[in-house]
């Protein structure tokens, strides 16, 4: 079985709006793709059999959200495959818990659990405005008939409802009909500046969409030239909070160390980490009582907002660490970093585990960091893979 089609490739374009990243991954022609497509269908042909057809279906998805999901899953198997460990999924628990966890390690004599999940800065509701965003920026791509410019577009509302695309393109087609190219070519050349393009605003059941024309030399090009605005973002380390707070209740209290092994999209930092467990950033200053008021003291500190902290006492104490990917994707795999952040009031500490990893542990009160071994070297992946 494998998860790509046998099938002749000839598309080197790069992804359209509407289109799955499997689906792209899958037609694409491009001689990375075809790397990627060999490597990854040999980290499936080490997967269980009997649980593969499981996977392939949520790695096929139409739903992105599914693809990430079976790929991390899939990709932190190979992992451990690789490292050696001698690894079961979905196990049984002792407990008889209903729910299993994605991994269970076994290490001679003891165990480990690992859970698998995605940190995403965007929530449900801003996917689906994209979603139906992106319904829109494809039928400009395909629909309209642009030879002369190129459509810059401003995204000034977050929609709720989807547009009929035909009113989309007939209401640019019309304003385009209005415009000259040589006459704003000519304008732009003397003075180069938003203001002097022509605007158009599109209203519509919540929609506020704005249109910039830009001059092109030649058709063919796609439509579209760039698109700002419309969606915000959770705090990256809201996200990944989220994530493993999500996670670390699912199973109660277990027999083993737990990790919960997290892929961080959008633009990760360590300091997002460190926010993310810990708590965010704080600066408490201190006044003088007395007019002019002056400041006698400035510290640093954190709010008690950390996934592994609370007013009280430390929680969520049965997760032993969390591992973090940063930014993880079929097309960065060699170049993507992994570290295993260890709880310091874990009741079941990983020492010595996955130290080919990089780690950050608790030492004297701080939080050291140790360097381990780069993905390009554990998983054997040639540095090509990094070049297009």
């Amino acid at each position: 079985m494998k998860l790509f089609d046998d099938i002749a490739r000839f598309d080197i374009d790069v992804p359209l709006y509407r289109e799955t990243n499997y689906n792209y991954l899958n037609r694409s022609a491009r001689p990375i793709a075809y790397m990627i497509r060999e490597f990854i269908d040999n980290w499936f042909s080490h997967y269980p059999e009997n649980l593969g057809e499981e996977l392939k279906q949520r790695f096929c998805s139409n739903n992105n959200s599914q693809y990430d999901g079976a790929f991390f899953e899939l990709f932190l198997h190979e992992l451990l495959h690789r490292l050696g460990y001698q690894c079961m999924l979905h196990p049984q628990l002792p407990s008889n818990n209903s729910k299993r966890p994605d991994f269970q390690l076994t290490i001679g004599d003891s165990k480990l659990y690992i859970e698998a999940t995605i940190a995403r800065e965007e929530s449900d509701a801003e996917i689906a405005a994209q979603s139906r965003m992106n319904d829109i920026l494809e039928a400009i791509e395909q629909n309209l008939h642009s030879p002369n410019f190129f459509i810059n577009i401003n995204i000034r509302s977050k929609p709720e409802t989807s547009i009929p695309v035909t009113k989309i393109i007939a209401f640019l087609e019309k304003k385009l009909c209005s415009v000259d190219p040589e006459e704003l070519t000519e304008v732009l050349v003397k003075e180069p500046q938003v203001r002097n393009l022509p605007h158009w605003v599109y209203r519509y059941q919540g929609w506020d969409i704005e249109f910039f024309p830009i001059p092109r030399n030649k058709p063919g090009l796609r439509n579209i030239g760039i698109c700002t605005g419309g969606f915000e973002k959770v705090k990256t380390s809201e996200a990944i909070r989220r994530a493993v707070v999500k996670k670390a209740g699912r199973y109660g209290e277990l027999e083993w160390p737990f990790i919960i092994a997290v892929n961080a999209l959008g633009d990760p930092q360590h300091s997002h980490i460190i926010e993310a467990l810990f708590g965010d950033d704080m600066i408490n200053v201190t006044f003088t009582d007395t007019k002019p008021r002056s400041i006698t003291n400035i510290e640093s500190s954190r709010s008690l907002n950390g996934a592994w902290v609370s007013e009280s006492k430390p929680r969520y104490t049965r997760v032993s660490a969390v591992l973090i990917a940063f930014r993880l994707s079929p097309w960065n795999v060699p170049d993507t970093k992994l570290c295993l952040y260890h709880n310091p009031w874990a009741k079941r500490p990983i020492n010595g585990l996955l130290s080919e990893i990089d780690q950050v542990i608790p030492n004297n009160g701080q939080m050291e960091h140790i360097e381990g071994i780069s993905l390009q070297k554990l998983m054997n992946l040639p540095s090509e893979w990094l070049k297009e």
